[in-house]
């Protein structure tokens, strides 16, 4: 299997409100799995004709202000 990046990057308000991925639209899932390894949650669907679509999922701490005062 060779594994291709789409290069598609969601903003936040396309995250919250769903995404659609037309590429897996009538597929049948033939079976899917998750892991959960050094913070990182992995899920893949497999599909009967032996494509895969995965997420990875990480958590993140964003600064948004820092203050320096005496």
């Amino acid at each position: 299997m060779t594994k291709r990046k789409t290069g598609v990057r969601f903003s936040p308000k396309e995250v919250m409100r769903g995404r659609q991925y037309h590429g897996v639209s009538g597929k049948i899932a033939d079976w899917a799995d998750h892991k959960f390894e050094e913070g990182i949650l992995y899920i893949r669907v497999r599909f009967i004709d032996k494509t895969e679509l995965c997420w990875r999922i990480t958590t993140s701490i964003l600064l948004e202000e820092a203050d320096l005062s005496d």
